[in-house]
């Protein structure tokens, strides 16, 4: 057996060692203790899995008894297959228990483990799953792929609101903007009238010079005018283009969405 390693879910998970294909493998296992409070709850759902296991071979885990030699009774221990790791034989130390004797599994027992293991290792080097976690997996793709409503259509209906907020928002944001840069406008043509007026004020100007002037302010307020009406142009046209790039989804009859959901999405 390997010794405790702190950095798993608990702070004394012991493993079993065993060695395949010319490896070792330490496989986790996990304790349903009848004296722990939750004793109940973790044996029904460990007898689940172990259900849904003998459905979907080979196993991903396996009752064991008792490993630990507890001497407690009903004490079980299970087998984690799927969360077994190889392992260096220098990181491999003896697992000993409380009055620090060394615990070593029953030569039948190890012969067990070691058979499902391999099997399960198998199974996955294939890309496939197994054991629980292909049946609730094929479960889940069931229901999926039944699911009365597409991607796009089931991702409309949740955001909706947000949407619409962040909508508003923007419309805000642009008002705000707009009103900003009218202000500015209106700063910079009263700042030129004034120019103007000082000028005149400090030096009579002939009519020429009047006609020029005037069409000076002219010219700076339609160039003022123009930026504005572009600016505007500007951000309509950037509002179409999101409002185009957002994803559609046609709906069949009787308002349910066509297609089916990809998986894991």
């Amino acid at each position: 057996m390997a010794e405790k390693f702190t950095a798993m879910k608990a702070s004394a998970r012991p493993f079993v060692c065993v060695k395949l294909y010319g490896q070792n493998w330490l496989i986790p296992l996990s304790s349903i203790n009848p004296r722990d409070e939750k004793y109940q709850e973790r044996l029904h759902k460990q007898k689940q899995f172990d259900y849904a296991d003998n459905l979907n071979k080979p196993k991903a885990m396996d009752f064991c008894g008792d490993i630990l030699q507890t001497e407690i009774k009903g004490f079980q221990s299970v087998a984690q297959y799927y969360s077994a790791i190889p392992v260096k034989h220098k990181y491999v130390r003896k697992y000993r228990n409380k009055s620090q004797d060394h615990l070593i599994v029953d030569e039948g027992i190890g012969k067990k483990l070691r058979s499902h293991l391999a099997k399960y290792l198998r199974t996955v080097k294939e890309h496939k799953l197994t054991g629980f976690i292909g049946k609730y997996a094929s479960e889940g793709n069931k229901l999926i792929a039944s699911y009365p409503i597409d991607c796009m259509g089931l991702r409309r209906a949740l955001y909706k609101d947000y949407l619409k907020q962040r909508k508003a928002q923007r419309q805000k944001r642009d008002q705000a903007q707009q009103r900003a840069e009218e202000k500015q406008r209106k700063k910079e043509l009263r700042q030129t009238a004034r120019q103007q007026t000082a000028i005149s004020e400090a030096a009579p100007m002939s009519r020429e010079q009047q006609i020029a002037a005037l069409i000076s302010v002219c010219k700076q307020r339609i160039t003022s005018e123009i930026n504005r009406d572009q600016t505007r142009e500007r951000q309509a046209e950037q509002a179409r283009q999101v409002g185009q790039a957002k994803p559609t989804g046609a709906k069949a009859p009787g308002g349910k969405a066509k297609g089916k959901a990809p998986r894991g999405k």
